[in-house]
């Protein structure tokens, strides 16, 4: 049962909160959004810039299994670590301007919001196909959606996850 109730949640709350993220991002960058409505193919790549830039998960926790020293700092085996998603899909070695928000990224898979070797996310390929469909559909039908005024979408306090409690957009007439 508590697997059952693990799987539900982590396949839900992620993928609701990495498409509410990657929308308000989108309509952040009004000129994505725009060339993803002219292109819908670029959907399947909007999802991997979107957990790129602006990821559901942030961060987890691991215990170094052996003594490591990374970039100069020091860990012990045992150690308990916090890794960054967040910073490590910022980083400017693996992408280039990581800081400017681009559908058309050509690397933009090697985000590690899913994590990476065997820890990465048992449901991946189907929150990617999920929110590729929703991106496709909502370009569609809602070309002219934007964020309502002021964009004051507001978050959870939470060191792992990125989530907003809702995220009020208009759509014209």
């Amino acid at each position: 049962l508590q697997n059952c109730i693990f799987i539900l949640n982590a396949g839900h709350e992620t993928t609701t909160n990495q498409l509410t993220n990657t929308c308000r991002t989108l309509l952040q960058h009004r000129d994505q959004w725009d060339a993803l409505c002219a292109d819908p193919s670029l959907a399947a790549n909007t999802v991997e810039e979107g957990m790129r830039y602006a990821g559901a998960v942030i961060g987890w926790r691991r215990l170094a299994l052996q003594d490591v020293e990374f970039r100069g700092v020091k860990i012990p085996a045992g150690a308990p670590i916090m890794l960054s998603f967040a910073s490590a899909n910022r980083d400017e070695d693996v992408f280039e301007d990581p800081q400017r928000f681009d559908i058309r990224r050509k690397n933009a898979r090697r985000q590690l919001t899913f994590g990476n070797g065997v820890h990465f996310c048992l449901g991946a390929p189907l929150a990617r196909l999920e929110m590729k469909i929703v991106f496709e559909e909502f370009v569609k039908r809602y070309p002219g959606m934007r964020l309502a005024e002021p964009d004051a979408a507001e978050h959870m306090h939470t060191f792992v996850f990125r989530a907003a409690h809702a995220l009020p957009v208009v759509f014209p007439h």
